[in-house]
């Protein structure tokens, strides 16, 4: 079987099956296709940006209310929906007291733990590649040897790793810098922010330096 390719795949592969739907889906889809995407990736109302007067409500309603993603964590722990005051299609009772909501995220804060940081690293030298603008792709992935295609002003000025690529907000120059990280595979470790000892010279040196320290309050 031949893999397809990206000049293989139709464009509207994704679309309902449905005949009606289907046309439906290719006319707005072709209204749209060449415009430039813009997307502010998050759960606040528009009205926070449009409306002066907005009043942002309590902690759970900017928080934890609108946000699918907090909620369906705590509902994949059987915490029930109508607890954490998710309005329902049939218009039945739901939480109203927004202290008790929020204690109730509090209780169960700890599901939400951020990844710890040996896996993001373990996680990072298997990458590919890493696309944006992040430090990271400056600074340890220039020691870890992981591609790193930078976009964009951000990281401006910075020393860079011979495992950078440094493009503007353009899609071909993005999608080129990619395919050359992929061609020339993985580069060699960079030691250009340090070897990882740096603490420890640090601490040396300051052992054998008569420190003198004298406070002074200048207000």
């Amino acid at each position: 079987m031949v893999k397809p390719t990206r000049s293989t795949l139709q464009s509207d592969r994704y679309f309902d099956p449905d005949p009606q739907q289907r046309a439906i889906a290719r006319t707005l889809y072709s209204a749209i296709a060449d415009l430039p995407l813009v997307c502010p990736h998050g759960h606040v109302d528009p009205r926070t940006f449009a409306d002066s007067e907005f009043d942002l409500g309590t902690p759970a309603d900017l928080f934890l209310i609108p946000d699918h993603y907090i909620f369906r964590m705590l509902y994949s722990q059987g915490i029930s929906l109508e607890r954490m005051g998710i309005p329902t299609l049939d218009g039945s009772e739901v939480e109203t007291d927004h202290r008790r909501i929020w204690q109730l995220f509090g209780e169960n804060f700890h599901l939400f733990r951020n990844m710890f940081p040996e896996d993001f690293l373990r996680l990072l030298h298997s990458a590919t590649a890493i696309v944006g603008n992040s430090s990271v792709a400056i600074r340890e992935c220039s020691y870890l040897g992981v591609p790193a295609v930078n976009i964009g002003s951000r990281q401006l000025g910075r020393e860079r790793g011979q495992n950078v690529i440094d493009v503007d907000h353009d899609r071909k120059d993005i999608s080129d810098a990619v395919r050359t990280h992929i061609k020339r595979g993985k580069p060699k470790s960079d030691l250009l922010y340090g070897d990882g000892k740096a603490g420890g010279r640090i601490a040396d040196c300051l052992s054998k330096v008569e420190l003198k320290i004298e406070k002074r309050l200048t207000y």
